[in-house]
């Protein structure tokens, strides 16, 4: 079964209606809703877009946004685990990006999407940017 763990560039992209990626972001959650395919985040993602959604729209935008985000997620956990394989990940140059592919092979998630593919060049698992895994779900459907 195909599992997906978002960046977040991707969730950050909905959060703020950043253009032109809002639209594929919000494209590719809706058809993996469809699908029935599970969509994780990480718990450092949530953490992370709080933060970032409370400095630009306020405590009350940000709060909401997690509610949210939460009925249409499930959250990988960080843990020592997680933050070990990802001090072993040497390929990732970016700590925070060894940690979402940590959790992902971790939590036994097999995609992750993120519009900056590059960064998880080395990563042992598929990584897509949303268009490709907009293509992706709807040839497997």
């Amino acid at each position: 079964m195909t599992k997906i763990l978002l960046d977040t560039n991707i969730i950050l992209d909905m959060a703020l209606g950043r253009q032109p990626f809002f639209e594929k972001a919000l494209k590719l959650v809706l058809l993996a809703s469809e699908q029935n395919v599970p969509l994780f985040v990480t718990a450092t993602t949530i953490t992370d877009i709080y933060y970032i959604i409370r400095k630009s729209k306020g405590r009350e935008a940000a709060r909401g946004f997690v509610v949210q985000l939460l009925d249409i997620v499930q959250v990988a956990g960080v843990d020592r685990k997680v933050i070990e394989k990802a001090l072993a990940l040497q390929d990732l140059k970016d700590f925070e990006d060894a940690i979402q592919a940590s959790t992902a092979i971790l939590h036994e998630i097999n995609v992750l999407v993120t519009r900056n593919s590059d960064d998880f060049v080395g990563a042992p698992l598929q990584i897509f940017s949303p268009e490709e895994a907009i293509s992706f779900l709807q040839t497997s459907a």
